[in-house]
């Protein structure tokens, strides 16, 4: 299914809740059955509204959780992503940190 979520938070000072807004959100549950007659349930949600990524990742679990033929390639494969994720992820850190700037000096009379 697609539809939207929403962001609530709260104000700091009242601590009154507030909406941020709306994000789209597609969600997927699936079962899955071999040939032996064995199931498998799996689901997921996103914040998308990409149907087909969301139904695939929601059967990857599912293959996933009872470590059906093809799982443990499955899961090198996600660890393998998330390294690459998480390489990007360091780059940008270092990279922000290269580029950030002291404001504390401003407050200082020259």
């Amino acid at each position: 299914t697609a539809g939207l979520g929403m962001l609530a938070g709260s104000e700091s000072v009242r601590e009154e809740p507030f909406h941020l807004g709306e994000f789209s959100l597609a969600t997927a549950c699936v079962e899955l059955e071999q040939a032996d007659g064995s199931k498998s349930l799996g689901g997921a949600a996103l914040m998308c509204e990409d149907h087909r990524l969301v139904r695939a990742i929601a059967m990857l679990e599912a293959v996933l959780r009872e470590n059906w033929e093809g799982a443990c390639e499955t899961a090198e494969l996600i660890r393998s992503g998330q390294r690459v994720l998480d390489e990007v992820a360091q780059t940008r850190k270092q990279i922000v940190q290269r580029t950030a700037v002291d404001f504390s000096m401003l407050d200082q009379e020259t």
